[in-house]
């Protein structure tokens, strides 16, 4: 892997500090076997979905990031 030159920037982060959704697939990859999924791809959001499963969410609106996450049945926003 080269070297990046910070002057040349990655388009990574924003000039406000948010990260891109590459960042964030790339750092739960290397977490574990977690994944990130749009509501938008089909099938995701079908009548049939359920997310009773589901441990949390990492989430966008107005190009700033936040997690929800579910403890002992109980959902929480993590919204910083």
């Amino acid at each position: 892997a080269g070297v990046i030159n910070a002057e040349e920037g990655t388009n990574n982060v924003a000039d406000d500090g948010n990260y891109n959704v590459q960042v964030l697939i790339k750092a739960l990859q290397n977490l574990g076997e977690y994944s990130i999924d749009s509501i938008e791809k089909p099938g995701i959001m079908g009548e049939t979905s359920s997310f009773t499963d589901e441990q949390g969410f990492l989430c966008n609106s107005s190009d700033h990031w936040f997690a929800i996450r579910k403890v002992h049945n109980t959902w929480f926003n993590l919204n910083s």
